[in-house]
C-alpha cells in the first residue's frame, strides 16, 4: 500500500509541475503577443500613371508587317525626372516624430537657465518588411530602388508585382524570379534593358498592353535570359535591338498578329521603340534551349538581324516558326507547323544591306502541318515587290536536318532552296538539288548525298519474329505462359529491338546486296541481327499457399546476320573475322539473375540478365552464328572445383552426366533398355538424341515434370542442325503414352524421396520460431489496437 501512496504521490507532483511549466508558457506567450502599433505610412497607395502618359488611353498596335508611320501614344525615353517622391509615399514625417528625453543626468547645472522644450528629430524611413524585393536578404520598397544599390548583384523577386523595370546604361543586373510569381508592365515594357541584363529562375514576365513588349532590349544593351516564361498578347513579347542569348527561357505569344519574337530593326518608330531607323547596326540573337509558341511568326528575324538557333523547341498554328529576312542560321532544334496555310519555315530577301536573305540550315527536325504533308518552305513577300530580277525567298541553303514535309514550291509564294544535304520523308525534286547531289532511298526515308558517294552500310536494330508452337498438351496455364512470353519477346519496345548491334559496319557485303542497293537507287545497306524465338520452355513450381505457377525457363533463339535494302535481303556469310555484339530479350517475368548461354562452338557462358525501362535482356558477343539457348538460372557455377564430383564447375557435372548417359547408350547391346534419373535436370543435349539414332536402345529417363519420359528403340527424332537441347518437357509431350517392350538391363532411376516440409520458393525449412514470431506479432498488434480504442 505504502508504495501504491508513492506511485500516486509520484503523479500528483508529476501533473503540477506540467501545469506549472504550462501556465510559464501561456505568461510568456501573453507577454509576446501584445499587440504593436503599426507603422506609420504602411498604407500603400495605388501607383501613379507613368508621367507624360495618358493611363485612359493604349498606343495602337502597328499591324506586323505593313509600314506604320504612328508613333506609340507613349514614346519611349520618357521625362522621368519629376517622378522622384521628395518624401516617402503616405507618410506625414512631422506626426511620427518620437519625443526626446529632457536631461541628460551627467550634466551639472552651474545657475538656472530658461528651459527650452526638447525639439523632435526626423527618423529615417522605415525599413522594408517582405516587399518581395530584396538583394542578399535586404528588401527595398521597389524594383527601381534595388536596382539603384544593386550594380552587379541579384534582385530576388517573390511577390506579384505590376512595374516598369529599367536597367540603365553600364549597369549590371540579374532579376531572379520566384516559381508561380509573375512580374507584369504598368503602362510601358516589363522590363528595358540598356545595360546588362540576366534572367533567372521560373516565375512569368508578362506584358498585356498595347505596343508594349515583355522585355525591350536596347541598341548596345546585352541580355541572357536563362528561365522564366515570357508572354504577351499585344504586341512583340520580345523586341531586340542589341545582344540576346536565350539559354533556357520559354516563350508564348498569344496575339496571332505580331511575332513572338522580333529580332532587329522594322523601319517604323512605332515598331522600333521609338528610335530612328540606323543605316547599319548590329543585331544578334542567340537560341540554345527553351520551347516558343504562337504569334504571326514565332522567331521573326528582322532588318540587320543575325539570328543563331543551335537548339529549343518551336510551335506555330498561325505562322511559319521562323521567318528570315537578313542572316539566319539553324543547326539544331525541333519546329513545328499546325496551319496548313503555312510553311515551317520561311525566307525574304529584299537587299544587300539589311534584308540579305541568307538562310542556312545544318540540322534540326522540321515537320509542316497535316503531319508532314504541308508546305517545309515558304517565301517571305515584302511589300511593293515587283523587282523580278531579285531572287524570289532569298538564298535558303540545306546541308543537313531532318524534313517531314513537302518542298514543292508554290506559284503564290516562289523560291528556290538549295538542297545538298539532310534526311526527307519525301523524295526531293532534283531541280533543289545542288549539282553533284542526288536522292536517294534509305529505309522509308529518302537522303540527299553526293552522287558519287558509295552506299553506305548501316547497321541498323531488329524486332525479333516469333515461330513458336505450343504443343498440342499444353495446359491453359501453360499456354498463357507461352504467349506471355513471346509478346515481351517479339517487342519493338525492348532494348534488343531497339539497339543496333556493333562489328558488322566492316563485314563482307555480299554482290547481290550491292546490287540490289544499285537497282533501288538506295543510299544505304542496313546490316542488322535476324532473330527468330522458336522455342519457350516452362515448368511447374509450387506456390507458398499450395497453388501451382507455370513459369518460362528458357528460350531457345535463331540468330543470323543479314543485309536489307528496301524489301530486299539476304544472309551475310563473311564477318571478316569480326566480334558482333548485340542485344536478345528476356520475358519479363523472368526473375531470375543470370541466363546460361548455350551456342555452338562456343563454351557455354552465364551473363547477368539487365534491365531497362522494365525490359530484359542479356547483351552477347560472337564471332559466328547459329541457334542460341537461354536457360534463366539465379545461380552460377564457382570457378573452383567442388567436391564429391569428377571435376569442378556445375556445367561440369551437367556435362558428365550426359556424357554418362551417352557412354552407356553405346556400350548397350541392340534391344537394351537404359534408364536415367534425370531430375536436377531440365534439357537432353542434341548429342544424345543423336546417338540414340545410331544404336538399337530404348532410353527412359525419369524427371521432375510429369510421368516417365520413354524413348523406344528406332524412335528417336532426326537432328536438327538449329538445335542444341531437347527440353524434356517437348520430349514428354513427343513421347507420350510410350511404353518400354520390356525390361532389359540398365540403370535403375533413383526413386524421388518423401516430399519434404520446406518452403517451395526458398527450400527453407518452416521453422518453429517464425511460428512463435507470428503469434507474437499477432499479441502485440491485438495490444496495439486496444490502446488505440482507449
Amino acid at each position: 500500500m505504502k508504495k501504491r501512496a508513492n506511485r500516486i504521490l509520484s503523479a500528483i507532483l508529476a501533473a503540477m509541475v506540467v501545469v506549472t511549466m504550462s501556465g510559464m508558457t501561456v505568461f510568456a506567450e501573453e507577454v509576446s503577443s501584445a499587440p504593436v502599433a503599426p507603422e506609420e505610412g504602411s498604407s500603400s497607395s495605388a501607383p501613379a500613371t507613368p508621367e507624360g502618359e495618358d493611363a485612359s488611353s493604349s498606343a495602337p498596335t502597328v499591324p506586323e508587317e505593313e509600314n506604320s508611320s504612328s508613333t506609340p501614344t507613349a514614346p519611349e525615353g520618357e521625362d522621368a525626372s519629376s517622378s522622384t517622391p521628395t518624401a516617402p509615399e503616405g507618410e506625414d514625417a512631422s506626426s511620427s516624430t518620437p519625443e526626446v528625453p529632457g536631461e541628460s543626468s551627467s550634466s551639472t547645472p552651474t545657475a538656472p537657465q530658461e528651459q527650452v522644450p526638447a525639439q523632435p528629430l526626423t527618423p529615417a524611413a522605415p525599413a522594408p518588411q517582405e516587399t518581395g524585393i530584396a538583394i542578399d536578404g535586404k528588401y527595398y520598397n521597389s524594383i527601381a530602388e534595388a536596382i539603384e544599390d544593386g550594380d552587379g548583384k541579384t534582385i530576388s523577386i517573390t511577390e506579384d508585382i505590376s512595374d516598369n523595370v529599367v536597367i540603365p546604361e553600364k549597369t549590371t543586373i540579374t532579376l531572379d524570379i520566384a516559381s508561380g510569381i509573375t512580374l507584369s508592365g504598368n503602362g510601358d515594357h516589363t522590363i528595358s534593358n540598356k545595360g546588362t541584363l540576366t534572367v533567372t529562375g521560373s516565375g512569368t514576365v508578362e506584358n498585356t498592353i498595347g505596343s508594349r513588349a515583355a522585355l525591350a532590349n536596347y541598341p548596345g544593351a546585352t541580355a541572357t535570359l536563362k528561365g522564366c516564361t515570357f508572354t504577351g498578347n499585344t504586341w512583340y513579347v520580345i523586341k531586340n535591338l542589341g545582344t540576346l542569348t536565350m539559354s533556357g527561357a520559354d516563350l508564348v505569344q498569344k496575339d496571332a498578329g505580331s511575332s513572338a519574337i522580333d529580332n532587329g530593326w522594322y523601319n517604323n518608330k512605332g515598331n522600333d521603340l521609338n528610335l530612328d531607323y540606323p543605316s547599319s547596326a548590329s543585331v544578334s540573337l542567340t537560341i540554345n534551349g527553351g520551347t516558343f509558341s504562337g504569334g504571326m511568326n514565332t522567331v521573326k528575324n528582322d532588318d540587320f538581324g543575325v539570328l543563331t538557333i543551335e537548339d529549343g523547341t518551336f510551335e506555330n498554328t498561325d505562322g511559319p516558326a521562323v521567318l528570315n529576312w537578313n542572316e539566319a542560321t539553324i543547326s539544331g532544334g525541333t519546329f513545328t507547323v499546325n496551319n496548313a496555310s503555312k510553311s515551317v519555315l520561311s525566307n525574304g530577301y529584299i537587299d544587300e544591306n539589311a534584308d540579305k536573305g541568307r538562310m542556312t540550315v545544318t540540322g534540326g527536325t522540321f515537320t509542316a502541318a497535316n503531319n508532314g504533308e504541308g508546305s517545309l518552305f515558304g517565301y517571305g513577300i515584302a511589300k511593293g515587290d515587283e523587282n523580278t530580277d531579285q531572287p524570289k525567298g532569298g538564298h535558303l541553303n540545306i546541308t543537313g536536318g531532318t524534313f517531314n514535309g513537302s518542298t514543292a514550291t508554290k506559284s503564290t509564294a516562289p523560291h528556290a532552296p538549295s538542297i545538298s544535304g539532310g534526311t526527307f520523308n519525301k523524295i526531293v525534286d532534283a531541280k533543289y538539288l545542288v549539282p553533284g547531289y542526288e536522292c536517294r532511298k534509305s529505309g522509308d526515308k529518302f537522303v540527299v548525298v553526293g552522287a558519287d558517294s558509295g552506299v553506305v552500310v548501316d547497321p541498323a536494330p531488329s524486332t525479333p519474329t516469333d515461330e513458336v508452337t505450343i504443343p498440342s498438351g499444353a495446359t491453359e496455364e501453360e499456354k498463357k505462359a507461352i504467349e506471355e512470353a513471346k509478346n515481351d519477346l517479339t517487342s519493338r519496345d525492348n532494348p534488343a529491338a531497339t539497339t543496333a548491334p556493333t562489328g558488322l559496319e566492316t563485314v563482307v557485303i555480299p554482290e547481290e546486296a550491292k546490287k540490289a542497293a544499285e537497282e533501288q537507287n538506295a543510299a544505304e545497306i542496313e546490316v542488322v541481327i535476324s532473330t527468330v524465338v522458336e522455342e519457350v520452355g516452362t515448368k511447374e513450381v509450387k506456390n507458398e499457399d499450395g497453388t501451382v505457377s507455370v513459369v518460362v525457363t528458357s528460350v531457345q533463339f535463331d540468330v543470323e546476320p543479314k543485309w536489307v535494302v528496301g524489301n530486299t535481303s539476304g544472309l551475310i556469310s563473311n564477318l571478316n573475322g569480326n566480334t558482333i555484339t548485340f542485344r536478345l530479350p528476356v520475358p519479363s517475368s523472368v526473375t531470375a539473375k543470370y541466363a546460361k548461354v548455350e551456342h555452338k562452338g562456343d563454351k557455354t557462358q552465364y551473363v547477368d540478365i539487365l534491365s531497362e525501362g522494365g525490359a530484359k535482356y542479356v547483351e552477347l558477343s560472337a564471332t559466328h552464328f547459329s541457334p542460341f539457348t537461354l536457360t534463366f538460372t539465379d545461380s552460377k557455377p564457382s570457378s573452383g572445383g567442388s567436391s564429391g564430383h569428377s571435376g569442378g564447375s556445375y556445367q561440369d557435372k551437367v556435362d558428365d552426366f550426359w556424357q554418362d548417359v551417352k557412354d552407356q547408350i553405346s556400350e548397350a547391346k541392340d534391344g537394351d533398355t537404359v534408364k536415367i534419373d534425370a531430375k536436377s535436370y531440365e534439357n537432353m543435349p542434341w548429342t544424345v538424341m543423336e546417338l540414340l539414332g545410331k544404336h538399337n536402345v530404348t532410353l527412359v529417363i525419369e524427371w521432375d515434370g510429369g510421368d516417365t519420359i520413354t524413348i523406344p528403340a528406332g524412335k528417336a527424332q532426326s537432328t536438327e542442325g538449329s538445335r542444341l537441347y531437347w527440353p524434356l518437357s517437348s520430349l514428354a509431350e513427343l513421347y507420350k503414352g510410350q511404353q518400354p517392350s520390356e525390361d532389359k538391363p540398365g540403370t535403375t532411376p533413383e526413386q524421388p524421396s518423401e516430399p519434404d516440409k520446406s518452403n517451395p520458393s526458398t527450400g527453407d525449412a518452416y521453422p518453429m520460431a517464425a511460428l512463435i514470431t507470428a503469434l507474437a506479432a499477432v499479441s502485440v498488434a491485438g495490444a496495439t489496437f486496444s490502446r488505440k480504442r482507449r
